[in-house]
């Protein structure tokens, strides 16, 4: 019997905390992201719990595919890479926010 502890597998970390995606880029930069979503703004993640994140693509699908199979897949979740794209919301903001440009809602 003595001290048998199951290894921990590689990729998987449970954050505690709600992080918004652009906290979870600066935090897991290049990692790929498993992520039980919190908030969105226009059908797009923006805050959510960080379930497991790995530089393999590959063990982050399989550990979603585990997680259907037995049945404790968080709803919703999402799947990206934490690599930055472009301007987020918060950016956009900020430049509409500069002197002499004016913000026109549609």
């Amino acid at each position: 019997m003595g001290n048998q502890r199951k290894p921990r597998r590689s990729g998987t970390a449970q954050e505690s905390s709600t992080l918004s995606v652009d906290e979870i880029i600066q935090r897991y930069p290049g990692k790929w992201i498993f992520m039980h979503v919190q908030e969105c703004e226009s059908g797009w993640p923006t805050r959510g719990v960080v379930l497991a994140h790995s530089a393999s693509q590959k063990r982050i699908h399989e550990l979603v595919r585990d997680r259907i199979r037995d049945g404790t897949i968080p709803h919703p979740y999402c799947v990206f890479k934490a690599i930055r794209f472009g301007r987020t919301v918060g950016d956009l903001d900020k430049i509409l926010a500069k002197p002499g440009i004016e913000k026109v809602d549609a």
